[in-house]
């Protein structure tokens, strides 16, 4: 008597975003490092990975909110999604067009295209 179960569980869904931000260079320097801080402090990496990290279980990532949170950050003037991909565990990636639902109900970036080497940023003059 009872019922069967399966659990099943999935490695995260893989991200992959380039962004071109056009920076305020009194605040950021080009590599997107704060200036004058007494830390290394990277805020549009960290602001990335907080709205990732925020995204409700089996939720969506969605490219305005993703904008939103970097816009958010000081010295970011102008935040623009080049491209993005989303892939799940064991598929290939797809294009986000505004909306990218994860098949296994988390993300994170992939670690193949770390946002350190997929953000260009251009000085706002």
């Amino acid at each position: 008597a009872g019922t069967i179960c399966y659990i099943i569980s999935y490695d995260a869904d893989l991200l992959k975003l380039n962004f071109t931000i056009n920076y305020d260079p009194l605040v950021l320097k080009a590599n997107g490092e704060l200036i004058n801080s007494e830390t290394t402090i990277y805020p549009v990496e960290d602001a990335i990975n907080n709205y990732i990290a925020g995204i409700e279980w089996n939720g969506t990532f969605n490219v305005t909110k993703c904008i939103d949170a970097i816009q958010s950050v000081v010295g970011v003037v102008d935040p623009i999604l080049t491209s993005g991909e989303g892939k799940a565990y064991n598929g290939a990636y797809s294009a986000i067009n505004q909306n990218y639902q994860s098949i296994s109900g988390h993300m994170k970036i992939d670690d193949a295209f770390p946002l350190s080497a997929t953000i260009t940023y251009v000085p706002y003059v």
